[in-house]
């Protein structure tokens, strides 16, 4: 689990937009993310991604667990 208190990640994965003032229940600039999750080895590979530009859908857990599952799986075989 990433904590991305600074934003920095989700700059660089591109998952970030800025929402303009005249959107923005606040009234001022803010910046926004794409719901994503992104699965990386410890080598630093990508070994699963979800990126869903409609906030209202998410990564079903079930979908998830099984991503989870067979990444793990695939790790005892290395």
């Amino acid at each position: 689990m990433l904590s991305d208190v600074e934003t920095e990640a989700i700059r660089r994965f591109g998952i970030a937009f800025q929402l303009p003032g005249a959107l923005s229940p606040l009234g001022e600039p803010q910046l926004r993310t794409v719901p994503a999750v992104y699965m990386i080895s410890r080598q630093g590979r990508i070994d699963f991604s979800y990126v869903n530009p409609d906030p209202s859908v998410r990564l079903a857990p079930k979908d998830f667990l099984e991503a989870a599952r067979r990444i793990a799986g695939e790790g005892k075989e290395r």
